[in-house]
Protein backbone atom coordinates (compact mmCIF):
# COMPACT_ATOMS: atom_id res chain seq x y z
CA UNK A 1 0.00 0.00 0.00
CA UNK A 2 2.82 2.10 -0.54
CA UNK A 3 1.75 3.21 -4.25
CA UNK A 4 -2.01 3.85 -2.53
CA UNK A 5 -2.98 7.31 -4.57
CA UNK A 6 -6.28 9.25 -4.13
CA UNK A 7 -7.08 7.80 -7.33
CA UNK A 8 -6.17 3.94 -6.43
CA UNK A 9 -7.96 4.69 -3.35
CA UNK A 10 -11.07 5.90 -4.28
CA UNK A 11 -11.54 3.41 -7.03
CA UNK A 12 -11.18 0.91 -4.57
CA UNK A 13 -13.64 2.45 -2.03
CA UNK A 14 -16.27 2.26 -5.11
CA UNK A 15 -15.74 -1.13 -5.92
CA UNK A 16 -16.10 -1.42 -1.85
CA UNK A 17 -19.56 0.34 -1.94
CA UNK A 18 -20.59 -1.38 -5.56
CA UNK A 19 -20.25 -4.67 -3.58
CA UNK A 20 -21.63 -3.50 -0.51
CA UNK A 21 -25.18 -2.70 -2.45
CA UNK A 22 -25.56 -5.85 -4.24
CA UNK A 23 -24.69 -8.06 -1.06
CA UNK A 24 -27.55 -5.82 0.30
CA UNK A 25 -29.77 -6.54 -2.54
CA UNK A 26 -28.92 -9.96 -2.30
CA UNK A 27 -29.97 -10.34 1.66
CA UNK A 28 -33.31 -8.27 1.31
CA UNK A 29 -34.11 -10.51 -1.63
CA UNK A 30 -33.93 -13.39 0.65
CA UNK A 31 -35.60 -12.24 3.19
CA UNK A 32 -38.47 -10.95 1.47
CA UNK A 33 -38.59 -14.58 -0.43
CA UNK A 34 -38.82 -16.56 3.15
CA UNK A 35 -41.03 -13.75 4.57
CA UNK A 36 -43.61 -14.74 1.08
CA UNK A 37 -42.93 -18.50 1.86
CA UNK A 38 -43.78 -18.74 5.66
CA UNK A 39 -46.65 -16.27 4.75
CA UNK A 40 -48.29 -18.41 2.49
CA UNK A 41 -48.23 -21.41 4.53
CA UNK A 42 -50.08 -19.77 6.75
CA UNK A 43 -52.77 -18.96 4.57
CA UNK A 44 -55.89 -20.49 5.31
CA UNK A 45 -57.09 -23.89 3.92
CA UNK A 46 -59.67 -23.73 1.62
CA UNK A 47 -60.48 -27.49 2.10
CA UNK A 48 -63.84 -28.51 4.11
CA UNK A 49 -63.81 -30.86 6.53
CA UNK A 50 -66.42 -33.54 6.51
CA UNK A 51 -66.61 -36.76 8.52
CA UNK A 52 -69.70 -39.08 7.01
CA UNK A 53 -70.89 -41.90 8.62
CA UNK A 54 -73.93 -43.48 9.41
CA UNK A 55 -73.07 -43.48 12.96
CA UNK A 56 -71.15 -42.11 15.65
CA UNK A 57 -70.36 -43.24 19.06
CA UNK A 58 -68.79 -41.63 22.10
CA UNK A 59 -67.01 -43.88 24.41
CA UNK A 60 -65.84 -42.83 28.19
CA UNK A 61 -62.42 -43.21 29.72
CA UNK A 62 -63.62 -46.47 31.01
CA UNK A 63 -64.86 -47.76 27.42
CA UNK A 64 -68.55 -47.41 27.84
CA UNK A 65 -70.37 -46.16 25.30
CA UNK A 66 -71.92 -42.91 27.01
CA UNK A 67 -73.71 -41.41 23.23
CA UNK A 68 -74.69 -41.95 19.82
CA UNK A 69 -76.12 -40.56 17.13
CA UNK A 70 -76.81 -41.54 14.43
CA UNK A 71 -79.67 -43.60 12.19
CA UNK A 72 -81.83 -46.47 13.21
CA UNK A 73 -83.19 -49.15 11.11
CA UNK A 74 -86.69 -47.28 10.78
CA UNK A 75 -85.06 -44.51 9.42
CA UNK A 76 -84.84 -42.31 12.50
CA UNK A 77 -82.21 -40.10 13.24
CA UNK A 78 -81.35 -40.37 16.87
CA UNK A 79 -79.08 -39.08 19.56
CA UNK A 80 -79.09 -41.13 22.41
CA UNK A 81 -77.28 -40.04 25.86
CA UNK A 82 -76.33 -43.26 28.22
CA UNK A 83 -75.57 -43.01 31.70
CA UNK A 84 -72.18 -43.34 33.48
CA UNK A 85 -72.63 -46.73 35.02
CA UNK A 86 -72.24 -50.08 33.28
CA UNK A 87 -75.18 -51.56 31.36
CA UNK A 88 -77.60 -48.56 31.87
CA UNK A 89 -80.12 -48.09 29.23
CA UNK A 90 -80.43 -44.49 27.00
CA UNK A 91 -81.79 -41.87 29.32
CA UNK A 92 -82.18 -39.28 26.85
CA UNK A 93 -82.84 -39.57 23.31
CA UNK A 94 -83.45 -36.69 20.75
CA UNK A 95 -85.08 -37.75 17.79
CA UNK A 96 -86.70 -37.12 14.36
CA UNK A 97 -89.27 -39.87 12.55
CA UNK A 98 -88.05 -40.60 9.12
CA UNK A 99 -91.47 -38.64 8.45
CA UNK A 100 -89.71 -35.30 9.82
CA UNK A 101 -91.81 -35.64 13.55
CA UNK A 102 -89.71 -34.69 16.66
CA UNK A 103 -89.02 -36.32 19.80
CA UNK A 104 -87.61 -35.68 23.21
CA UNK A 105 -87.70 -38.93 25.50
CA UNK A 106 -86.43 -39.18 29.25
CA UNK A 107 -85.95 -42.94 30.24
CA UNK A 108 -84.65 -44.50 33.08
CA UNK A 109 -82.28 -47.45 34.50
CA UNK A 110 -84.52 -50.23 32.91
CA UNK A 111 -84.58 -48.00 29.57
CA UNK A 112 -88.57 -47.46 30.10
CA UNK A 113 -89.86 -44.36 28.91
CA UNK A 114 -90.50 -41.84 31.63
CA UNK A 115 -90.92 -38.55 30.26
CA UNK A 116 -91.61 -38.15 26.24
CA UNK A 117 -92.24 -35.07 24.44
CA UNK A 118 -93.34 -34.72 20.56
CA UNK A 119 -95.57 -35.66 17.95
CA UNK A 120 -95.30 -39.29 18.48
CA UNK A 121 -96.29 -40.64 21.15
CA UNK A 122 -94.53 -43.24 23.51
CA UNK A 123 -97.51 -45.55 25.30
CA UNK A 124 -97.10 -48.40 27.33
CA UNK A 125 -99.92 -50.69 27.22
CA UNK A 126 -101.14 -52.80 29.91
CA UNK A 127 -99.11 -56.06 28.64
CA UNK A 128 -95.92 -53.72 29.30
CA UNK A 129 -95.59 -53.34 25.17
CA UNK A 130 -94.13 -50.14 24.72
CA UNK A 131 -96.06 -48.59 21.16
CA UNK A 132 -95.76 -45.54 19.35
CA UNK A 133 -98.56 -43.50 18.12
CA UNK A 134 -99.05 -40.29 16.37
CA UNK A 135 -99.75 -38.31 18.25
CA UNK A 136 -98.29 -34.28 19.82
CA UNK A 137 -98.33 -35.30 23.54
CA UNK A 138 -96.31 -34.60 26.72
CA UNK A 139 -96.47 -38.03 28.66
CA UNK A 140 -94.96 -38.52 31.85
CA UNK A 141 -94.93 -42.04 33.41
CA UNK A 142 -93.68 -44.33 36.92
CA UNK A 143 -91.47 -46.50 36.64
CA UNK A 144 -93.68 -50.06 36.07
CA UNK A 145 -94.68 -47.59 32.67
CA UNK A 146 -98.28 -46.68 33.91
CA UNK A 147 -98.88 -43.19 32.13
CA UNK A 148 -98.88 -41.06 35.59
CA UNK A 149 -100.27 -37.67 33.78
CA UNK A 150 -100.74 -36.56 30.14
CA UNK A 151 -101.04 -33.58 28.58
CA UNK A 152 -104.74 -32.04 27.37
CA UNK A 153 -104.89 -32.50 23.85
Amino acid sequence: MTDATPDVLAERLDRLERENRRLKRLVYGALLGIAAVAVMGQAPSSIVRVFEAEKFVLHGPDGQIRAELGVETNGESALRLYPEKKGGKAELMLAVTADGQARLQLADDAGLPRAVMGHVAIVTTATGAVEERPSSSLVLSDKEGKVVWKAPQ
